[in-house]
């Protein structure tokens, strides 16, 4: 096996050649060793997220012991980038090349190209330990800085602080931006006699970009529409749609491949059929684009999509097929598809925000910024000249935001709080930040955290949010497995706070079978909570789980990933919270037990039914109105739960409560006295 690799090697770095990146590759290594922070521009298909960490590793850069650490925002995107590198030179993962994503470390004592999410860079620093997040790093690499995940801008700040306090010794840091508005990040870290700026042109392709002469009144319908039209009159090519969200995607595709049957069909019964293109003005004969790509290949990619149907769009198309992906916008930079020649881009993007006064989470599709827009196009230049089809007039294009706001500047932020207090940040309003949060929304977070247990009234962090916060999940779902022990069903809770951080759909049946027979096995009567551990149950039970996932609509990849994340949270349990052993309160017969234990880990999270609209529901803290989610088993209930303790309050057109269980009121001041009194 050891005498393949140096020609496999071999073969792999000829596919680097053209990348423009490697003509700077001096001048960045000069760069790395004379100054303290670098930052990187590099366009889009320069190469300089596979290729900058090779670099400084081949030329051995770092003056001190450490892995190089690259971040990525997004998952899939350490994962499949640190795939690529480990088969560029010619290595396993997990051995020289490694990646560590939440509930997944694929790294050991031999890698040195440390590929992570910026989140789990952040948590390794707060765990703390001399080889472990900044202190173990020698060469701290920030990819994807432009997107300014929250982080992102937190990992800024420590790096900051590291190179302020020269621990560790000799750290370098490397800022790698896509865009070309690289000035925030020079200013953060002293102005350009402190940071030395490299740019480099990207490998791109001429791109041409059509607008739509009048609005689109449906953006579903105008994607439909575009796509079609590109199959059916372009050569060869796949295809990218930039959509809002995942309901966005699962519409259009449902749409696509009933249109697929319906084209394949008609041309069966019509071979000779002349085709017009009335929008391009485009007129051909006889299928002649079809001839050569018959089929469509519908592929989605968002966040909470599993990650082995994530790896589909990077498989090529097979022979005479197109592939259409249908993406978020974690396709604009995060991850590069091979075979795009065309971007059809609608124009939105679902930011969540958080109203600081609130702390009330709206996902709201807006306009994507002029800086976004530009990364999608570039997507269609990237192995040859594309086409880019922007489903908006070109006027509204220069009215967009010119980037888009800083996910800081809008997300709620009793994570990061804590995370900052585990890493002892005595201010946390005083940390060096590119832009500052709304002091509201620091206040808001401390206080939730008060109530929790998790911070004292000196704004000090206590023994319970020191074991909180070595959790890898959010506050609320550490407070409700610790409150677990006290009502002795920790198993039961484990497997439900698992199921809800697996960022994944795990019923995957159609409302109508959802209404229907097949999945009437898992309601319970009681709330989504008990529905969730009672599909998680009986597949965890079953000798052949695959198939019984399958035949009751159930998401087996996810039920996976949910044992693969239990397991995780179960070693911290017993590692770091010192628990000697894991409590079950006995099965579904005294499942009582685990609703009450959720009402005090969630307590921050109840409702109430309005007493005048009786479909309604207002929250006890923030006061806000929402109905149950179309989702919820306890929908269709006449009349609707008098209490419930939710899981996720958001916005969209309409406020929702999502993930809902039903607690008795009498409960609130049995179990939570301090904030729910008798009447």
């Amino acid at each position: 096996m050891e005498s393949e690799r140096p020609a496999k090697r071999a073969r792999q770095d000829q596919k680097t050649v053209a990348l423009p990146i490697l003509a700077f590759r001096e001048e960045i290594v000069r760069a790395v060793r004379q100054h303290r922070v670098v930052v990187l521009v590099g366009e889009t298909g320069s190469g300089k997220t596979t290729q900058v960490p090779r670099f400084l590793y081949e030329a051995a850069v770092a003056t001190r012991p450490g892995s190089i650490a690259v971040t990525q925002p997004r998952r899939i995107a350490a994962i499949s980038v640190a795939h690529r590198v480990a088969s560029e030179m010619g290595c396993e993962v997990g051995d020289l090349v490694g990646y560590h994503v939440r509930f997944l470390n694929r790294t050991s004592s031999k890698t040195k190209l440390k590929y992570m999410t910026d989140g789990m860079l952040v948590r390794e620093s707060a765990a703390g330990g001399a080889h472990a997040g900044i202190n173990g790093s020698s060469i701290v690499v920030l990819d994807e800085a432009h997107e300014r995940g929250i982080n992102t801008d937190v990992l800024l700040g420590l790096v900051k602080l590291a190179l302020e306090e020269d621990k560790p010794p000799g750290l370098r840091v490397v800022v790698m931006s896509a865009t070309i508005h690289a000035a925030p990040f020079v200013n953060f870290f002293g102005g350009s006699k402190e940071v030395k700026l490299v740019k480099v042109p990207g490998r791109q392709h001429p791109v041409q970009v059509f607008y739509t002469p009048a609005p689109e009144p449906d953006i579903i319908e105008a994607a439909l529409i575009s796509v079609l039209q590109l199959h059916l009159t372009r050569p060869a090519g796949d295809v990218l749609v930039f959509l809002p969200g995942q309901d966005d995607i699962e519409s259009l595709q449902r749409l696509l491949e009933e249109k697929q049957e319906m084209l394949i069909k008609e041309r069966q019964e019509n071979p000779t059929k002349r085709v017009v293109d009335q929008q391009g003005g485009l007129s051909t004969s006889s299928w002649p684009t079809y001839e050569k790509v018959q089929n469509l290949l519908v592929r989605p990619i968002y966040a909470s999509l599993p990650f082995d149907q994530q790896e589909l769009v990077f498989q090529p198309s097979p022979p005479g097929c197109r592939k259409v992906i249908l993406a978020t916008n974690i396709a604009e930079t995060s991850i590069t598809i091979p075979g795009i020649r065309y971007v059809i881009d609608t124009g939105l993007v679902k930011l969540k925000m958080t109203n600081p006064h609130t702390g009330v989470e709206m996902l709201r599709t807006v306009e994507t910024s002029q800086a976004s827009a530009l990364q999608r196009a570039g997507r269609a230049g990237r192995e040859a000249p594309g086409e880019v089809f922007r489903l908006y007039v070109e006027s509204e294009y220069h009215k967009m935001p010119v980037q888009t706001p800083a996910e800081i500047l809008r997300c709620e932020m009793a994570e990061v709080y804590m995370q900052l207090k585990a890493l002892g940040v005595a201010k946390v309003v005083g940390f060096p930040l590119v832009d500052k949060p709304p002091r509201e929304a620091l206040e808001k977070a401390a206080h939730f955290l008060c109530r929790i247990g998790a911070l004292d009234t000196r704004d000090d962090l206590t023994d319970l949010g020191r074991k909180l916060a070595t959790m890898p999940v959010s506050p609320l779902y550490a407070h409700c497995l610790h409150v677990s022990f006290e009502f002795e069903c920790t198993a039961e809770i484990l497997s439900i706070v698992a199921m809800l951080s697996a960022d994944a759909q795990i019923f995957i049946t159609s409302k109508k079978e959802r209404d229907g027979a097949k999945a009437k096995a898992f309601h319970h009567e009681d709330g989504d909570h008990l529905c969730l551990l009672s599909a998680f149950s009986q597949w965890k039970k079953h000798q052949h789980q695959k198939a019984f996932a399958s035949q009751n609509g159930l998401n087996h990849a996810a039920l996976e990933k949910s044992v693969t994340i239990r397991n995780q949270l179960k070693d911290v349990l017993h590692q770091a919270w010192g628990a000697s052993q894991i409590s079950s309160c006995g099965g579904p017969k005294n499942w009582m037990t685990v609703r009450r234990c959720l009402l005090k880990g969630l307590f921050t999270q109840t409702a109430r039914r309005d007493e005048v609209n009786q479909n309604s529901y207002r929250t006890f803290l923030s006061r806000q109105e929402a109905r149950l989610h179309p989702s919820s088993v306890l929908h269709r209930r006449q009349p609707p739960p008098p209490c419930v303790v939710y899981t996720e309050l958001f916005v969209t057109a309409k406020s929702y409560l999502r993930t809902v269980t039903e607690v008795d009121p009498a409960w609130l001041p049995e179990l939570c006295p301090r904030f729910f009194s008798t009447g």
